[in-house]
C-alpha cells in the first residue's frame, strides 16, 4: 500500500456543524480527494444515493434519524464502504452501536471520541478502511459455481499459504496454520470467503476438498521433519458440519492413516460459521478423534454458537480469540475485559489460548501481560506460501520485532 492508496470519498455525518467542518478540514488537509458532508441521516442517505461513498464518519446521537437506525438504511441500501462512529456516548452504547453495524453487514472500523478526534485516528481508519473487504461486497461477489469448485479441487488450481503461531513467551513459530488460495484461470484471484462458504455447505464439493487440505497438510508436516524442526501441530480450519455422523470420524482417520500423518501433528479448527447445531453424534466423532491423538481448537470463540455451549459439549484443548475482541481491545474498554476474562477462564480450565488478529505491537503487549500463549496476525507474520515459510524454518522460525 503506498502512501495514497488509503484516501478515499468520505462523508461526514453529524449534527454539529463545527464537527462537521473540522473533521471535514482535517480529511481533507490528510489529502482526501473529497469529503461530503451532511447535517442528518435523511441528507446523507441522499448524498449516498447520489455519490460513490468509501468511507463514512457517522454520529450516533441525532436529531430525527439517529446513528442507529441510519445504519439499518444504508445497509439495506448495499453500502460497500466503511463506517467510524463519532460519540460521546457511554461505552455500551458505542459497543452496542459497532455490534448492529456488524450484524446488518457493515465494515465496522472504530468509534472515535469526536472530543478527543486527532488527524493521526482518522488516518488509521482511512488505512484499516483500505485493508478490509466489505462482509457485504463478499456476499455480493460469492461464488458459487459448483462445476469451478469442483474442477478447480480435481485440477490442483487452489494452493496453500502458511500462517505461523508464534509462542509469546519464546517469539518462535510452534504450529502453522495452512490456509487456501484459489486462482482462477479467467477471474483471477478470489478471495477465500468467496468460496468457502459454498464448499462448507456442499457436502458434495467439501469431501473432496477436505482430502485435498489434508494432502496439503502431510506435505508441510513432511517439510518440516526433513528440517528437524520441534512444531507441535499444522492446524486446519474445519466445520462443525463436517462432523454430523460417526462415519464422518472414521473416514477422516483413513485419509491420516493414508497419507502417514501422526494424529499428533494434526489440530483442528473447528468453527460454526453455518451455524449447524451441534448433535450428540458430532461431540462423539470429535471426542473419538481427540482420543486418537488430534487436537481440538474453538475457533472464533465468542461468536454465534462458538461459545460456551460448545466448549462444554466437545473435547477442546485450545480457544482461539475472534480477532475482533483483540483488534479492539486497544480502544475498547469492553473487548479489553472479555479478552482478559476469557484468557483467565481458559487457564483456569486448563486450556491454551491463541489471539487472532495481533497486528500492533499494542496488541501484543497487551496480550502478553495478560499471559495469552499464542498468537497470529500481521505484526508476527502474514500468511507466505509454503516454500518461502519453509525458508524462513530454515533460518530459526523465531519472530524478530522491530
Amino acid at each position: 500500500m503506498t502512501d495514497k492508496d488509503y484516501f478515499c470519498q468520505v462523508l461526514v455525518i453529524d449534527d454539529d456543524p463545527d464537527v462537521r467542518f473540522f473533521i471535514t478540514e482535517t480529511l481533507l488537509g490528510l489529502g482526501c480527494p473529497t469529503v461530503s458532508m451532511a447535517g442528518s441521516g435523511a441528507e446523507a442517505l441522499r448524498v449516498l444515493q447520489s455519490k460513490p461513498i468509501e468511507m463514512i464518519f457517522s454520529d450516533i446521537r441525532m436529531p430525527g434519524m439517529d446513528g442507529i437506525e441510519l445504519i439499518r438504511k444504508i445497509a439495506k441500501m448495499g453500502y460497500r464502504g466503511g463506517i467510524a462512529f463519532l460519540s460521546e456516548c457511554p461505552q455500551q452504547m458505542q459497543q452496542a452501536a459497532a455490534s448492529i453495524a456488524e450484524g446488518y453487514g457493515l465494515k465496522f472500523i472504530r468509534t472515535l471520541d469526536k472530543q478527543r478526534i486527532q488527524p493521526g485516528a482518522m488516518e488509521r481508519v482511512l488505512q484499516d478502511n483500505a485493508k478490509r473487504t466489505s462482509p457485504l461486497r463478499l456476499a455480493s461477489k460469492s461464488f458459487s459455481h459448483e462445476d469451478d469448485i469442483r474442477r478447480a479441487i480435481a485440477d490442483e488450481e487452489m494452493s496453500f499459504v502458511v500462517l505461523p503461531k508464534v509462542s509469546m513467551q519464546e517469539g518462535r513459530c510452534v504450529s502453522a496454520e495452512l490456509l487456501c488460495r484459489w486462482k482462477h484461470p479467467s477471474k483471477g484471484e478470489i478471495s477465500p470467503e468467496m468460496f468457502l462458504d459454498k464448499l462448507v455447505r456442499t457436502p458434495a464439493l467439501y469431501e473432496p476438498f477436505q482430502a485435498y487440505l489434508l494432502k496439503g497438510a502431510a506435505e508441510l508436516i513432511k517439510r518440516l521433519v526433513e528440517q528437524q524442526y520441534d512444531f507441535a501441530t499444522i492446524n486446519l480450519n474445519m466445520p462443525l458440519s463436517a462432523f454430523t455422523k460417526l462415519d464422518d470420524c472414521e473416514a477422516f482417520q483413513k485419509k491420516l492413516r493414508e497419507l502417514d500423518v501422526t494424529p499428533e501433528h494434526i489440530q483442528l479448527e473447528i468453527n460454526n460459521h453455518n451455524g449447524y447445531a451441534a448433535t450428540i453424534l458430532t461431540a462423539e466423532a470429535l471426542a473419538r478423534l481427540r482420543l486418537q491423538g488430534v487436537d481440538l481448537a474453538l475457533d472464533n470463540f465468542g461468536v454465534r454458537q462458538s461459545s460456551y455451549d460448545l466448549l462444554n459439549m466437545l473435547p477442546v484443548n485450545e480457544l482461539k480469540l475472534e480477532k475482533r475482541f483483540v483488534q479492539r481491545m486497544t480502544t475498547d474498554k469492553l473487548a479489553y475485559q472479555y479478552v482478559k476474562t476469557t484468557i483467565a477462564l481458559a487457564h483456569e480450565l486448563d486450556l491454551q489460548v491463541t489471539a487472532v488478529g495481533v497486528d500492533s505491537a499494542a496488541h501484543w503487549a497487551m496480550l502478553k501481560n495478560m499471559g495469552c500463549d499464542y498468537a497470529q496476525g500481521f505484526y508476527i507474520a502474514k500468511p507466505v506460501p509454503m516454500d518461502e515459510f519453509i525458508d524462513w524454518i530454515k533460518a530459526g522460525g523465531v519472530v524478530q520485532f522491530t
